[in-house]
């Protein structure tokens, strides 16, 4: 059951509102680790639900796309999937609520924005999967606000959030280019104006995210060389990812991952070394 939230993802999500935190205080995060902790399993249970909840809905396009999956290969049935899924946003929802009322009602907004989208996505737009592109993006970057929001500094958490709005939802794109076979019934990018155009606004979108993930070291300064060392490593890996976008979208697919991971370590360490 387990597997069905994808929890190497979730745990993304989770790191997310550590890097937030780190980047907007330092190593004052110490004196928030307990809010941080309950924000990181918040989230970290609200991506279990949302991969939960997106295998549910996607059981019968999963049996050509990702036949390994839970559902599809009958490890888990639609139902026990789908209950999981409201199991772990139950438990979600009332941890934000809880950090809202101890902390600032702004914690549970941002939050309940996460929330609302995800559901409007599923019952909605799901058939438009660039908006569910969109939507993944700006999950993402509310993760990273989520995480500033509990340590009180939202402010200097934007340009991070606006990197990983721009970096996922391109990675997004590409699992699409991927998937583009299976997808038969959904209006994705791929679709509408074919994989290579596709592959060029994934690119496109991973390019900004590069030159923002610069800024913090030139020429805002936030971060020094210790930053400046990891995201160049980060910043390779799309790079690299770039060209295997249009050769092999599943390889480009994992290089960004790990791409994204280690850029969420150098904002840490660029904010440890503040």
């Amino acid at each position: 059951m387990v597997k069905l939230g994808r929890p190497f993802t979730s745990l993304l999500g989770a790191l997310a509102v550590l890097t937030a935190a780190m980047v907007a205080i330092g190593l004052r995060v110490a004196f928030y680790a307990i809010p941080i902790i309950l924000g990181m399993a918040t989230v970290f249970l609200f991506t279990m639900a949302s991969n939960a909840l997106n295998d549910y809905f996607d059981r019968d396009i999963d049996k050509t796309n990702h036949p390994e999956r839970p559902i599809p290969s009958g490890k888990i049935l639609p139902r026990h999937a789908l209950n999981f899924s409201i199991s772990m946003f139950s438990i979600s929802i009332l941890m934000a609520f809880c950090l809202g009322a101890f902390l600032g009602s702004e914690i549970f907004a941002v939050f309940l924005t996460a929330f609302v989208f995800q559901i409007v996505y599923e019952m909605r737009f799901k058939r438009n999967k660039f908006v569910g592109n969109i939507t993944i993006g700006f999950q993402t970057m509310l993760a990273f606000l989520f995480g500033g929001a509990i340590a009180k500094a939202v402010v200097p958490v934007t340009i991070l959030a606006a990197a990983a709005l721009f970096s996922v939802t391109g990675r997004e794109v590409v699992k699409d280019i991927e998937d583009i076979t299976g997808d038969t019934d959904r209006l994705t990018l791929p679709k509408v104006v074919g994989a290579r155009k596709a592959g060029i606004i994934a690119s496109s979108l991973v390019i900004l995210a590069i030159l923002i993930s610069l800024l913090p070291y030139y020429p805002l300064h936030f971060f020094g060389a210790q930053y400046l060392l990891l995201i160049l490593l980060s910043d390779s890996l799309f790079i690299y990812s770039i060209p295997i976008i249009f050769q092999c979208p599943e390889k480009a697919r994992r290089t960004l991952k790990l791409a994204m991971l280690i850029a969420m370590i150098s904002f840490i360490v660029g904010g440890i070394s503040q």
